[in-house]
C-alpha cells in the first residue's frame, strides 16, 4: 500500500523541491534558556525541535493557506483546519499519524500530542482515523544525519518539509568577527500544478522567520 501511495503521488503531481537552512542559533540559546529556568521536567518534547518546528509550519501555513490544501482529480481546495501528518519510521514502513488542529495547541499540547501518536503508532495502537485527513506533513530525517533531500508529497495534501540534521559551522557576525551558528535544512517539495515558485519559497521563507524569531512561536 505505501508502495502503491508514493507511486501514485508521483505520478499524478509535478514535484518540485526548494531547498533552505534556518539559523536556529537564537532557538537552541531559548531551549536552553528554558531548561534552565522551568523547574518542572520536560518530559514531552514542549520545547523539542520538531514541536517548535511544527508550530512554526502552522504560523507559517496560516500566512500562506494555499499550501494548506489538497489536490486531486483536477481540483484544488484549500483547508481550513490545519492537520499536520507526521512521518513516522516503522521496522517494516512508513506512516503518518496526523495531528489535528495543531494550530490551536499549546507547545506544551502540541509535544505530548506528538510524542504520544509516535508512541502509538510504532506499538500499532493507534486509532485508525489518525492515519488520514492531513492537509501538510513533516518528515524528519535528522536522525540519520541527512541534510537535505526531496521527500514525496502526501497525495492529496500540495506541500510536504523535509527536515535534516542540524549544522554547525563557524560564520562572520556583523562586526566581523568569527561565530560558530547552528543552521537547521529543511526541504519543502510542493506541486508545481497548483503551487508556483514563488509563493512556495516566500512560505518556506515564513517558516524560517518563525523559527528564527524563536518567541514567537510561544504565542
Amino acid at each position: 500500500v505505501i508502495a502503491e501511495r508514493m507511486m501514485s503521488s508521483i505520478h499524478s503531481s509535478a514535484q518540485l523541491t526548494l531547498h533552505r537552512k534556518a539559523d536556529v542559533t537564537p532557538l537552541m540559546a531559548f531551549r536552553q534558556d528554558i531548561k534552565t529556568k522551568v523547574n518542572a521536567p520536560l518530559e514531552n518534547g514542549e520545547i523539542g525541535i520538531t514541536t517548535l518546528l511544527t508550530k512554526a509550519v502552522t504560523k507559517a501555513l496560516k500566512d500562506y493557506p494555499e499550501a494548506n490544501a489538497w489536490y486531486a482529480g483536477g481540483q484544488y481546495e484549500e483547508k481550513e483546519d490545519i492537520h499536520i501528518g507526521m512521518a513516522t519510521a516503522l521496522s517494516d514502513g512508513l506512516v503518518v499519524p496526523v495531528i489535528r488542529h495543531a494550530d490551536k495547541l499549546t507547545l506544551s499540547d502540541l509535544g505530548r500530542t506528538i510524542k504520544e501518536e509516535a508512541e502509538q503508532a510504532r506499538k500499532g495502537t493507534l486509532d485508525p482515523s489518525l492515519y488520514s485527513g492531513s492537509t501538510f506533513s513533516i518528515t524528519n530525517l535528522g536522525a540519520q544525519g541527512i541534510e537535505y533531500f526531496t521527500p514525496i508529497l502526501n497525495a492529496p495534501e500540495v506541500a510536504i518539509l523535509g527536515v535534516g540534521a542540524i549544522q554547525k559551522a563557524l560564520t562572520l557576525d556583523e562586526n566581523g568577527q568569527v561565530a560558530e551558528k547552528q543552521f537547521l535544512p529543511l526541504s519543502l517539495t510542493f506541486d508545481h500544478q497548483v503551487l508556483d515558485g514563488a509563493p512556495a519559497a516566500e512560505f518556506l521563507g515564513a517558516v524560517i522567520s518563525y523559527l528564527e524569531d524563536a518567541y514567537s512561536l510561544v504565542f
